[in-house]
């Protein structure tokens, strides 16, 4: 005979709800929002002041080679403000809209038909202005300015106009070019 049955108890397992709670998660998101809205500022003036520090050093890189150029092949080179890279500007005072350096063989400071283009710079990358009072600057044979009259300055600046985001590039009556940052709020 086979011993009788007994009741089998069955386990109650009580679920108990693990993660966060609402509040929890609208704190997360609340935190991560403004660590995201500090570092959007940082970079935006990152991205800009990188922008305005290269596009400085393409034009002081250019006017490096004009003066190089002159050196080498013992003439005058120049460069001057284009907007088309084809002939220079004889008006307007943004280099940001391009230039070209040329080989001044007459020494009369324009571009002739029998001159040559040594380079084309198109216009900048990104939003700025590259301002100067000078449309163009020319190199002698020694590598000295010609006809610059005191040295001439150009300020680079993001689309703003701040000058929390510029540079400066300056080059001297011996030819020595320069990059700087603004000393108080302008160009020397």
């Amino acid at each position: 005979m086979a011993p009788p049955l007994r009741p089998v108890r069955v386990a109650r397992h009580r679920w108990r709800a693990t993660g966060f709670t609402v509040i929890e998660l609208m704190v997360v998101v609340a935190l991560g929002a403004l660590l995201i809205t500090l570092a959007d500022a940082s970079m935006v003036y990152m991205v800009q002041s990188n922008r305005v520090a290269t596009q400085a050093a393409q034009l002081a890189n250019s006017l490096r080679e004009a003066r190089a150029e002159a050196k080498k092949r013992g003439l005058p080179v120049a460069v001057c403000l284009s907007s088309d890279g084809t002939r220079c500007d004889t008006r307007g005072s943004d280099w940001a809209e391009g230039w070209i350096t040329y080989v001044d063989t007459d020494g009369d400071g324009s571009l002739d038909s029998d001159e040559s283009v040594v380079r084309k710079q198109g216009a900048l990358t990104g939003p700025g202005a590259a301002v100067s009072e000078a449309r163009q600057v020319a190199f002698s044979r020694d590598g000295f300015g010609l006809n610059l009259g005191g040295p001439v300055v150009w300020t680079l600046s993001d689309a703003s106009g701040s000058t929390t985001v510029s540079r400066c590039v300056s080059l001297s009556v011996v030819g020595m070019i320069a990059e700087s940052a603004p000393s108080e709020g302008a160009c020397p």
